[in-house]
């Protein structure tokens, strides 16, 4: 009787540790999925213009009817980064957050919020990403 009690605690004391393991290391099993860049978007993030900005402003703004060529409603043209008088994303996106009339927009601070209603509104990520871009001075890279 009393081995099998022996080997009735060997076997829980086992079972036990066997578990403990799996729970210690539950992260590594189990890793969190965080989709970049927002994982790394602060204020000491490099963010490019062509591989970041680019393609928001081409999905969220510079659609038909907004900030797009030929477009009577808003004299800005986003599709290119710097244009004739003062058009373009690049020139909207600088002076920092106080002076970009984009953030602006962006932010609602302006009275004139961006995007419009209806259309599809700038996600969490793409907001500090921009805010990101302009504080480092909104470059054309």
């Amino acid at each position: 009787m009393k081995t099998k009690q022996k080997i009735l605690i060997i076997i829980a004391g086992l079972g036990l540790t066997l578990s403990s393991c799996y729970w210690h290391n539950w992260d590594t099993i189990h890793p969190v999925v965080v989709t970049p860049p927002c994982m790394v978007v602060d204020t000491s993030t490099a963010i490019s213009y062509s591989v970041d900005i680019k393609p928001i402003v081409a999905s969220k703004c510079a659609v038909s009817g907004c900030h797009s060529v030929g477009n009577t409603t808003s004299p800005v043209d986003y599709t290119v980064y710097s244009g004739p008088r003062g058009s373009g994303i690049g020139p909207n996106c600088s002076g920092g957050l106080s002076g970009s009339s984009a953030w602006a927009d962006i932010t609602g601070t302006s009275g004139n919020i961006m995007p419009k209603a209806g259309s599809p509104p700038l996600t969490p990520c793409e907001i500090l990403i921009i805010r990101n871009w302009i504080i480092h001075g909104a470059p054309n890279n």
